[in-house]
């Protein structure tokens, strides 16, 4: 497989190289990922001194665009437009957010969710709620299960984990 080095965040100073699921490779600077990632700041202050001394890049299982958006919320740079981004392709990119406690990431990408609620867009309610039943999203998750209300039931089973919508079903059968 051959490696290619993304040039949009490639820093000729890095002192860490990340490597994505498809092979790219991104070289950072371990001071921004410290700073804005609640993963990576553990990790190095764990001291993991093979994983990061070394010219060896560390493995990560997204893909480079799921890497590329979310590494610009930990440059100084104008953040990523994301209103053209489709739901099946911001999913990856949030929930790359939550894994790696990337907090300047979260705010913008749970307001684009949202979107994803409205009868008028791409209208994704159940995945949405999914995914904030997953990390715990109350706010988002309320909208979610509002947008869903009127929503078929095969909807829920098709979209939502087997916990989900057993909790769905028994929340929404009246008593």
């Amino acid at each position: 497989m051959v490696q290619k080095t993304y040039t949009q965040v490639a820093a000729a100073d890095s002192d860490i190289t990340l490597a994505s699921s498809d092979a790219v490779l991104f070289k950072v600077h371990k001071c921004n990922l410290k700073v804005h990632s609640e993963i990576f700041a553990d990790m190095f202050a764990l001291g993991n001194a093979e994983s990061t001394a070394s010219d060896e890049p560390v493995r990560l299982s997204e893909t480079a665009a799921v890497l590329e958006l979310l590494l610009q919320y930990m440059y100084c740079q104008p953040q990523p437009d994301l209103t053209e981004v489709q739901f099946g392709d911001l999913e990856p990119i949030a929930e790359a957010a939550e894994k790696y406690g990337v907090h300047a990431a979260k705010p913008f990408l749970r307001t684009q969710m949202k979107l994803f609620l409205d009868t008028n867009s791409q209208h994704r309610p159940f995945d949405v709620l999914n995914f904030a039943l997953r990390h715990d999203i109350k706010d988002l998750g309320n909208l979610a299960a509002v947008a869903c209300m009127n929503l078929p039931l095969h909807e829920a089973k098709e979209t939502l984990t087997a916990d989900f919508f057993v909790k769905w079903v028994s929340l929404s059968q009246p008593l």
